[in-house]
């Protein structure tokens, strides 16, 4: 499995706070946090959460993501 985290920590923080070790070839994804928020312990939208999901693959991982359109993302688009 892969892991993606969306964050506005830097990477010495990551590294020090979740002890990562940078690894090129890791199943850890991290990206720079990019929407508006104050809560920092807040989830990633919804449609951003779709998207990865869908694209992955995975069929888990589809299933879930049609889950998210069809209870979440239906009524906002």
């Amino acid at each position: 499995g892969q892991l993606t985290i969306y964050t506005d920590e830097n990477r010495n923080e990551l590294i020090k706070h979740y002890r990562l070790i940078p690894d090129p070839g890791g199943n850890i994804r991290v990206y720079t946090k990019f929407w508006d928020t104050e809560d920092k312990l807040s989830v990633a939208p919804a449609v951003l959460t779709y998207a990865d999901l869908m694209n992955t693959g995975d069929t888990r991982n589809i299933e879930t993501a049609q889950r998210v359109l069809k209870e979440v993302l239906q009524n906002q688009f």
